[in-house]
């Protein structure tokens, strides 16, 4: 890949000015234009789409103080299950490699309030990073981190967050050093009676069991990120249709395969990304049906109008009309 400025539409292509290893797993990738320019703002608690080396598209969470313009840092754990996505970046995005990324949609936003509670999990801290900063920039604001690892070998950013200063507001807790137990999070989330915002990202366990415990928090005040993929299907999914609303053709979606493999399958090649239920990229209109939301992105209010076709269906294989 050759070096290059901004694109056209909301693309860049940025290049990797600098890398470094925040753990054995985790590496941090710090981007920029190659001519030096500013880059768009983002908000903080956002998310980068990043076209890897292996050419598969990934959300990654901006790490950096969104104050800052000249660039946009990532980090990236290696997995051991990876389809590509993160082993290429690991692997072949070296200082001077040049690739395309856009702002997403989806993210980690701050919800308006001055009580924040924020919970980590490993490489769930990622998308704290940038947030925290910014709650810790007012005064009025009162917050607390919760990062919880198994280790601090293996905790990002375990030691730039000890540096901060953030004294009671920084709560570490690595199981190793507490005999492997884990830190039983659901007591302090029993009352939500002061308006506390919940903010919460990490492995499967952890995002299910704070889930869980705050189900009676009202759904304005909870926010998280999913870092992992929800199937695309089910055991027992009915096939079904789907009508285009612009051209009235129809598809036919069978149980084993999702709207976006039916579309493909003929041709049609719909904007997509994490293809997770997390993104937003793929977004449709729900014209007329009902649909099945598995997604984790569309709030409820805009369910009755929206679908992700990534890994949402139709409700007892009934039609669905789309608007794409």
């Amino acid at each position: 890949m050759t070096e290059a400025a901004m694109t056209s539409g909301n693309g860049l292509s940025l290049r990797v000015h600098a890398r470094r290893m925040l753990t054995e797993t985790v590496c941090e990738f710090d981007l920029r234009r190659s001519d030096g320019g500013p880059l768009p703002a983002f908000e903080a608690g956002s998310s980068l789409i990043v076209q890897t080396p292996s050419s598969e598209r990934r959300n990654y969470s901006l790490c950096n103080d969104d104050r800052e313009r000249h660039r946009y840092v990532i980090a990236v754990k290696r997995e051991a299950t990876s389809r590509g996505g993160s082993r290429s970046m690991h692997d072949e995005a070296h200082e001077g490699v040049v690739f395309e990324v856009e702002l997403a949609r989806n993210g980690l936003r701050a919800g308006q309030g001055r009580r924040h509670l924020l919970v980590a999990g490993g490489i769930g801290i990622t998308p704290m990073m940038s947030l925290l900063r910014r709650l810790a920039r007012d005064p009025l604001n009162a917050f607390r981190l919760l990062y919880l690892a198994r280790s601090r070998a293996e905790a990002p950013y375990a030691e730039e967050l000890a540096r901060m200063g953030l004294g009671n507001a920084l709560t570490f807790h690595f199981s190793a050093e507490h005999g492997g137990r884990r830190l039983d999070v659901r007591p302090m989330l029993k009352d939500n009676g002061t308006g506390t915002h919940l903010y919460y990202c990490g492995p499967g366990r952890l995002m299910y069991s704070i889930g869980m415990s705050s189900i009676h928090w009202p759904r304005i005040h909870v926010h998280f990120e999913q870092f992992s993929s929800l199937a695309g299907t089910r055991a027992g999914d009915e096939a079904f249709t789907v009508k285009q609303a612009s051209t009235g053709r129809i598809f036919e979606v069978g149980g084993n395969e999702t709207i976006l493999d039916s579309l493909r399958r003929e041709g049609l090649k719909p904007e997509a990304s994490c293809e997770s239920g997390t993104c937003g990229k793929c977004r449709m209109t729900l014209v007329a049906g009902e649909a099945d939301h598995r997604d984790m992105y569309l709030a409820p209010e805009d369910r009755p109008s929206s679908i992700m076709p990534c890994v949402s269906r139709s409700v007892g294989g009934a039609e669905l009309e789309l608007d794409f």
